[in-house]
């Protein structure tokens, strides 16, 4: 996870300066491409080797190899080191060299009772780790996010198909409908995507020719799939506010569709 996060904000970095330098001078296809790649280093944690003397991961490795150590101990302690100094350890035996052990003490009328095993109380430490607190919030937060990506999709797309109105519009290759109500027209749908245009459209023929072709435009370059995976990291890495900064700053329609949590 470590590995993660570290080369995904680099990538993060390095490509929101390159959209901010390059602004205008790069095709929407190779910005799509290069945000691409972002999108499978967090969805697919594959484990790089930092082989290379000035690879970033040089500087990653000794710290995940501590924190795994630190978790895998019992007592909080990396394992395989020392006590520290100073520590109280147990007494010896002098003859044998063995540990000391209770002894027994035999009641006045000569009989012997058996030793009471004492079992130590777990530790806080020791029966909730900082490994399973961690991964509670981490789901905690990932449910959350799920749960309402998938609210605000279900309530909007059950408030359009109650306002919603098939018109026939020829050429066009998706199903449109129209919708009271919306603020602006969107394209809606993963498997069976349409259109869904607002009544003003209807009144003026140039402006419903501009707003198709704009919608039609997200249709083929798969916007509501690259939504669908902007959702995917959001609700994963909730707690990045590197994704959240690659995510946000989207053209005026995707980003409208994101701030409402749809995928459109």
């Amino acid at each position: 996870m470590i590995q993660v996060l570290l080369t995904s904000s680099l990538l993060i970095l390095i490509l929101a300066l390159l959209r901010r330098v390059l602004r205008g001078r790069v095709s929407l296809r190779l910005q799509y491409a290069l945000w691409a790649l972002v999108a499978v280093r967090l969805l697919v944690p594959v484990l790089l080797s930092g082989s290379s003397a000035v690879s970033v991961l040089n500087a990653v490795e000794p710290v995940q190899h501590q924190i795994q150590a630190v978790w895998s101990s019992g007592d909080g302690q990396p394992a395989g080191t020392e006590p520290a100094a100073g520590a109280p350890s147990a007494p010896a035996n002098s003859e044998s060299g063995l540990s000391a052990r209770p002894t027994q003490t035999a009641p006045q009328n000569g009989t012997v009772q058996p030793e009471t095993p004492v079992s130590a109380a777990p530790s806080p430490e020791t029966a909730f780790p900082l490994r399973t607190v961690l991964a509670a919030v981490w789901l905690s937060g990932v449910i959350a996010m799920a749960l309402w990506f998938l609210g605000v999709n279900w309530t909007f797309r059950r408030k359009l198909r109650a306002k919603a109105r098939r018109v026939e519009l020829p050429g066009c290759p998706l199903p449109v409908f129209v919708a009271e109500g919306i603020p602006s027209p969107c394209l809606v749908g993963l498997v069976r995507p349409a259109v869904y245009l607002t009544p003003a459209c209807l009144e003026d023929p140039a402006r419903l020719r501009h707003v198709l072709a704009h919608e039609l435009t997200h249709w083929r370059h798969r916007d509501p799939w690259w939504s669908l995976v902007r959702c995917l990291c959001l609700a994963l890495y909730w707690f990045d506010p590197l994704v959240w900064l690659a995510a946000l700053p989207l053209p005026p329609g995707l980003r409208a569709g994101l701030r409402r949590g749809r995928l459109a």
